[in-house]
Parts: C-alpha cells; sequence; structure tokens
C-alpha cells in the first residue's frame, strides 16, 4: 500500500473557502425567511467543508494523543450542543461547524470524553455516527496523493 501525501495547496484552498463562508455569514439577517433560506446552504457546505479539512487533517486517525485508532471513527465537537441556550443562532452554528471545532475520535474516546465529562450518552454510539466509508475515500481523492 502507498503512501498517502496531503495536498496542502489543495488543503489551504478549502480552508480560505471555508473561511470565506464564515465571514460571509457574519452579515447573514435571521429576522426575516428570505435571509435565512439564502444562507441555508452556506451552514451545509459550512459543515460539509469543516469535516471534510479536520478529517482530512487528523489523516483518518483518532486524534486522542494516547489512541491513533483508524476504526469507527466519529466527529467531536468541541463546542457541543448544551452551550446552544447561552448564545445567538449564529454564533452557535458557526463555531460549532467551524474545522478547527471538530476532532475526529474512535468511538472509545468519544465516549470516554462525554462520560469524562458528566455528559453521559444513553448508549455507546451506534454505527450511524461512524464516519462512512464513502466520505473517508472522498476526502481521500480530494486531499491526498501518492506517494511516487
Amino acid at each position: 500500500m502507498q503512501k498517502l501525501i496531503l495536498n496542502q495547496k489543495k488543503f489551504e484552498e478549502v480552508l480560505s473557502k471555508h473561511k470565506r463562508l464564515l465571514a460571509s455569514l457574519k452579515s447573514w439577517d435571521v429576522t426575516t425567511k428570505k435571509g435565512q433560506e439564502a444562507n441555508s446552504g452556506k451552514f451545509r457546505m459550512l459543515e460539509k467543508t469543516g469535516k471534510e479539512l479536520t478529517l482530512a487533517y487528523s489523516r483518518f486517525k483518532c486524534e486522542r494523543r494516547s489512541c491513533g485508532s483508524t476504526e469507527k471513527l466519529q466527529f467531536h465537537h468541541m463546542i457541543m450542543r448544551p452551550i446552544k441556550e447561552f448564545t445567538d443562532f449564529y454564533r452557535y452554528e458557526t463555531q460549532r461547524k467551524y474545522w478547527a471545532n471538530i476532532l475526529v475520535l474512535c468511538d472509545k474516546c468519544h465516549y470516554e470524553i462525554h462520560t469524562s465529562i458528566n455528559q453521559f450518552p444513553k448508549q455507546k454510539a451506534e454505527t450511524s455516527l461512524f464516519i462512512q466509508k464513502e466520505l473517508i475515500n472522498h476526502v481521500k481523492k480530494k486531499y491526498f496523493e501518492e506517494e511516487k
């Protein structure tokens, strides 16, 4: 199996696009339905590029220092849902979807983090929460090159 090398130019290009999306949402008018509809696609794109960048940056491994597993990976948001009630919609959504707020963790490390902060999930993660192979393959094709 050949080693994959991150295409730094592609990574920085998508990161720049991700940051521009974030900046464009700052002027979003949440008071009108038209304003909400106009930016819903931007929020989806912000989330998509955020997850792609995070996955590429992690190189498809659990980011917990002592782990490094490549199995049963999940996305973990450092700004978690309970904070939603303390801030406005824009701030919550953009900060949660920003790529530097997302970690790639294996299911065991993800569960340990949530239990250590007394945010107990009802059960260990279901397979539907695992990062799908299709997304991993998409990120490999988009952001990596095979070593020659």
